[in-house]
């Protein structure tokens, strides 16, 4: 009856390190896809910006 114990006792922790590797991977792409939308994000921005400049130039210009 002891060995079964320490048998269930080894399975179920046999089972966090698992668990633990996948949300570490889910957390890993899930922090992967924010960098890139705020890396995108921050281009557009910048190129809005550039186009508003190029806007107001030309304005002063004319």
């Amino acid at each position: 009856m002891l060995a079964r114990a320490s048998s269930l006792g080894s399975g179920s922790s046999g089972s966090g390190p698992t668990r633990q590797s996948s949300q570490n991977s889910l957390l890993d792409q899930f922090a992967s896809s924010a960098k890139e939308l705020i890396k995108e994000r921050q281009s557009s921005q910048e190129g809005s910006f550039l186009s508003q400049e190029v806007k107001l130039v030309n304005f002063a210009e004319s």
